[in-house]
Parts: C-alpha cells; sequence; structure tokens
C-alpha cells in the first residue's frame, strides 16, 4: 500500500493506459498429452507450444531444436515440422491456438527454459483448462507466453549441402512459375531419386512437401497482408488455375481462400470496432 503515494498525478481523467491497438487474445486454444511420433513432417494453421518431458529432437522450417525435459518450443502456424525418431517415447505437452495476427507477447526466439515462474502459469492454465474458464485460460496463456519471451534460449541455424540449399534457394526464385521436381534436378544436373533422396535425409521432409508448405506461406501472406484479387494470388503462387489453387488450399488449412481471408478479417475487424 505504501506504493499507493509514489502514483503519479492525473492530468487527464478520460485517458488511461491502452492496450496495444491491435491486441488480440489467444482464441481456440487446445491442449493435450502426447507420447507419439508422427510418420511424416506436417503443418497446420495454428500456433504450438510444446513442452518437452523427455528428450527429443524437432525440426521446424528444416532447423533443428534439440529439447530436454523442460524446454518449450513456439512453432507458428504454416511452418513445417518433424519430430526426429530418437527414442521410443516422446513425452510432451501441446498447446495449440489461433491468432489473426502476430502478438508483442509471443517470444522472438523459438526455445525457451520454463522456470519456476513458468511453470507456475503453466498450472494455472491446467487447471483453467480443465475447469473450461476460457477467458482466465487465455490470460494465463498470455502470461506464460510473456514469462517465456525474457527465457528465449539462442540456438545455431543449420547448415545444409549444396544441392540442398541450391533446391531450396530455386523454390524460392521460381514460386511464381509453375514447375515440379523434374525441373529442379534438370537445373541442379543430378537425377530426380537422388535429389529427393538427399533432401529428406538432410531436412527430414520430403521436398514435394516442402514446395506446398512455401507456396501455402505466400498464399496465406497475400491474403491477408493484401487485397490481391484470388487470381493473382494463385499465379504468384505457382498456379494458374484457380480452382487448382483454391482445392489446393482448402486441403491444406480446411478452409477456401476467401473464407479464410473473411475470417482472419472479422476477427481482427471485430476488435478494432471496439476501439
Amino acid at each position: 500500500m505504501a506504493k499507493i503515494k509514489d502514483l503519479p498525478p492525473v492530468t487527464e481523467f478520460f485517458q488511461g493506459q491502452l492496450l496495444p491497438r491491435d491486441f488480440i487474445l489467444p482464441d481456440n486454444i487446445l491442449v493435450f498429452y502426447h507420447t507419439w511420433h508422427p510418420k511424416r513432417s506436417h503443418l497446420h494453421s495454428r500456433y504450438e507450444l510444446v513442452i518437452a518431458f523427455s528428450e527429443i529432437i524437432y525440426t521446424v522450417d528444416q532447423q533443428m531444436f534439440p529439447m530436454k525435459p523442460g524446454m518449450a518450443l513456439l512453432i507458428r502456424p504454416h511452418s513445417s515440422r518433424y519430430l526426429e525418431p530418437t527414442a521410443e517415447y516422446y513425452e510432451r505437452l501441446l498447446i495449440t491456438f489461433e491468432l489473426a495476427a502476430e502478438q508483442p507477447y509471443l517470444p522472438v526466439f523459438p526455445l525457451a527454459e520454463v522456470s519456476s515462474s513458468a511453470g507456475e502459469h503453466l498450472e494455472a492454465l491446467l487447471e483453467y483448462y480443465t475447469t473450461r474458464n476460457s477467458i482466465c485460460l487465455a490470460m494465463e496463456l498470455v502470461r506464460l507466453l510473456m514469462v517465456l519471451s525474457k527465457q528465449g534460449l539462442p540456438y545455431c541455424p543449420r547448415s545444409f549441402s549444396k544441392m540442398v540449399f541450391n533446391t531450396n534457394k530455386f523454390i524460392s526464385n521460381n514460386l511464381s512459375v509453375p514447375f515440379g521436381i523434374q525441373e529442379i534436378a534438370d537445373f541442379l544436373n543430378v537425377s530426380e531419386s537422388n535429389l529427393r533422396r538427399v533432401y529428406r535425409e538432410e531436412t527430414g521432409e520430403s521436398l514435394g512437401h516442402y514446395i506446398n508448405a512455401k507456396r501455402l506461406e505466400t498464399a496465406r501472406h497475400h491474403l491477408l497482408q493484401t487485397d490481391m484479387p484470388l487470381s493473382e494470388i494463385a499465379r504468384s503462387c505457382g498456379y494458374e488455375s484457380i480452382y487448382t489453387f483454391c482445392r489446393f488450399f482448402k486441403k491444406n488449412t480446411g478452409f477456401s481462400p476467401i473464407h479464410f481471408r473473411n475470417l482472419h478479417r472479422r476477427k481482427k475487424g471485430g476488435l478494432q470496432g471496439m476501439d
């Protein structure tokens, strides 16, 4: 109570401390415990916070993250993730959630250490989840993410062979052009089978899966950050047919491109309408 006298004087009685303009709480939060190992790399449209309870190695967008018990990893939407097959069991707690836009409370470094303070927030989060208190659950998740932001761990980017490096460079430079794996192999002057094998061995995911992930990432960016018509977005992702592009997008996200754009804009617009 001694701090009451240290409060600054009020000069404007109708202007207090404001939240960031685009501040959003996490929504559609799902918490579950996993011990099994996915057979292949995968991606989805949700944020995913992994809390390790055993030694595991995640590869996210071709970057390797060795995790020990008590470490956390934040995986952003549409990031390709793969669990390296190094053990029989892979004990981890997964917290997945949705956000219409990046938030200031999200950790900058994907890897962090779960301190005693973070552990307390995690226990409270589990309590709110089991009692279905969704508002307190979302607020506690924000607190947990803010604590993890202060405990980020540096990591060393993974290096790849010249073949894989040039493959990724080719994909980034030619996303707007329809191409297949054979075209990449011809450009690198290697066989398609050898390219597929080396790429999977070094990155942990198939080359076709990575190409689709990059096209999906490009499509999502244009849908959320620009007003480009679907025809232009389809071409920017290497699709000459809007129908083929829409079918690809819905297969990987569960939404049509128009539904995806409108859904996220409604979430963001609803928040701004409260200003």
